[in-house]
């Protein structure tokens, strides 16, 4: 446009001047006036072009893989994940949402290789961090290209923070485009069922009898069951603590303290076979049914790593005076790099767990990678405050293994994210296996499985399902996929005492019939699960939306729940429901039981 402005100068002089020759003076410097009026309106319209043309440059873009991030606070406050792509060359490259809010970003799965196009964007200079002058303006970024930069980029922990040549971490998403999925997400398996010959509930008098047989109307469900997700918790711990220069004898940086746990406590935190107590082997070993274990065998505690205050990695600047992304993730990298130093190869163990050096900046409990696929190096870390609590550490690992949170919602609508108190994925810090749903998903327990066609409307289902804790042989709970209403998530019925690895589990869940809602659909599927109710024997839950009433039967089986699962086909009674002895509504009663048949059997 400036050459076009140039080019109509001389135009412009020409056209004026036939009519400027025969003006008067003072006319002929009003049209002067104009010609530069108009000159200048037209380098105004050149000067905002440019930016337009800009625009339309090529957009930023990253390519690695996709990691998904979770934080715990004290409190069990919401966090937004942390958003994060781990390039070919190993750099994090944190991720942010146009809204800062990276809970629009859903489908952000961990492991997927993903194509993300946006803009570098300034973190701020927490910790002596610079932006790169070098990336301002690019019009497009290589994403094969080692975007370290200058920096040393050997994780040794020895820049000073203050690199010019630091690269910026933080990345605006414009839009994120899969290249290929972090898994193979296969459906579960289904398989004929076979009802349990074990103890049945008390159907000794007239109207039980009669119950039972019209319960008998639902079809047959199928048994549904998830591969494990792992079979082998091979993990290696890493205690840290921040001195000066990183040297073990120098002072503690400012700001942080000693290691609260010496090794030998650490290890009995960690190992079944050392705890005399809780530990983070017995909720896996023994919540599994050994099926997925954690043992000295296959797990180990590293000795203390010391790291120093500051330093650079990847030609990124970190702190321990500040906890960003870029800190904690750092950290990681120098005890990685400390340990190779004494001959330990990190890639041996399939997950880290990284704790965090006591009274840093962090305010959190903990973080943890949501699903590792096994084509990256699988991080969690653990606060300061909780280095010797079994619960923090398994609820990490949880992530780790594609689980999400153990949640609630009340009668009224209101969701608590970690509000289910029968579940390890829930608030910390107390000792439990997980909850029907997520136990199902790590392919720890097999279900028996009910939609549209196997319980059709008006017909109901009784069976006896097993405590949790105690057997995996026996299917201990229901999974219901309402196919007559797809947009419902699938409910899940289980049952809980305090037995064998629940021993502890609070008294307000034990003993109870325990409902849950969730969208799980495979063991990779790392969704919330919500508890939508606990129920004692003669209560029962009415779901509304999916026309479906679950009641807990009076019995006397110990450690099995008598339950009736049941699809309503209407509010109320019919004159064929009640000739048929159908149990129409739901109300556990049918003919001339249910008084709402009185008028129909006159």
């Amino acid at each position: 446009m400036h050459g076009q402005t140039e080019v109509l100068t001389p135009v412009l002089v020409r056209l004026i001047q036939p009519t400027m020759a025969g003006l008067r003076p003072v006319a002929r410097a009003s049209a002067l006036a104009l010609a530069a009026v108009m000159l200048c309106a037209l380098a105004a319209e050149t000067h905002a072009a440019g930016p337009r043309q800009l625009l339309q440059k090529p957009k930023d873009a990253v390519t690695g893989k996709a990691i998904r991030i979770h934080v715990e606070y004290p409190g069990n406050q919401h966090a937004p994940d942390i958003l994060a792509v781990r390039t070919p060359k190993g750099q994090m490259v944190r991720l942010q949402a146009q809204d800062n809010n990276s809970d629009g970003l859903k489908g952000f799965k961990s492991g997927a290789n993903v194509e993300v196009r946006g803009r570098w964007t300034d973190p701020g200079a927490p910790g002596g961090r610079k932006p790169p002058a070098k990336l301002a303006g690019v019009e497009a970024l290589d994403a094969n290209a080692d975007i370290a930069g200058k920096g040393n980029g050997n994780g040794n922990g020895n820049g000073n923070g203050n690199d010019d040549t630091a690269v910026q971490t933080r990345f605006t998403v414009d839009e994120v485009k899969v290249t290929s999925l972090a898994r193979n997400e296969e459906d579960p398996i289904i398989t004929p069922y076979v009802e349990y010959e074990g103890p049945l509930p008390d159907f000794s008098d007239e109207l039980m009898t009669r119950r039972r047989s019209l319960l008998q109307t639902a079809g047959n469900p199928v048994t549904v069951s998830n591969p494990l997700v792992v079979r082998s918790m091979t993990t290696l711990f890493i205690p840290i603590q921040a001195r000066t220069n990183g040297n073990p004898s120098l002072p503690l940086c400012p700001g942080t303290s000693a290691a609260p746990l010496t090794k030998t406590q650490i290890q009995q935190t960690v190992f079944e076979e050392l705890s005399t107590g809780d530990s983070v082997g017995e909720h896996f070993n023994q919540c599994s049914f050994n099926k997925t274990k954690l043992t000295m065998d296959n797990s180990a505690v590293a000795d203390l790593v010391t790291i120093p205050c500051s330093g650079t990695t990847y030609g990124v600047a970190w702190s321990t005076a500040t906890c960003d992304f870029e800190d904690f993730s750092a950290w990681a990298d120098v005890a990685d790099q400390k340990l190779a130093a004494r001959g330990i190869d990190v890639s041996d163990y399939a997950y880290k767990v990284y704790m965090v050096p006591p009274n840093t900046a962090c305010g959190w409990l903990g973080l943890g990678y949501i699903g590792c696929d096994g084509s990256y190096a699988c991080r969690a870390w653990v606060g300061g405050s909780v280095w010797g609590v079994p619960a923090a550490h398994s609820h990490e690992l949880g992530h780790n293994l594609f689980m999400g949170h153990a949640g609630s919602i009340s009668a009224s609508g209101v969701v608590d994210e970690y509000g289910d108190d029968s579940c390890m994925m829930g608030y910390c810090c107390e000792f439990r296996c997980l909850n029907t749903p997520h136990a199902w998903q790590m392919g720890w327990v097999n279900l028996r499985q009910f939609d549209g066609n196997s319980l059709p409307a008006g017909t109901t289902y009784t069976t006896t399902i097993a405590a949790q804790a105690l057997t995996s042989t026996v299917q201990p709970g229901i999974r219901i996929v309402p196919t007559w209403a797809p947009s419902l998530d699938p409910i899940y019925v289980g049952f809980r005492v305090r037995t064998r690895a629940d021993n502890v589990m609070p008294l307000s869940m034990s003993n109870r019939v325990l409902v849950y809602t969730s969208k799980i659909a495979n063991r990779y599927d790392s969704q919330f699960t919500h508890l939508r109710t606990t129920l004692l024997p003669d209560q029962s839950w009415t779901y509304p939306a999916a026309n479906i009433v679950i009641r807990r039967q009076t019995s006397n089986l110990g450690a099995y729940a008598a339950v009736t699962v049941c699809r309503r086909g209407a509010i109320g009674e019919t004159a064929s429901s009640c000739a048929n002895n159908i149990d129409w509504n739901c109300n556990g009663l049918a003919g001339a039981d249910d008084p709402l048949c009185i008028p129909y059997l006159k």
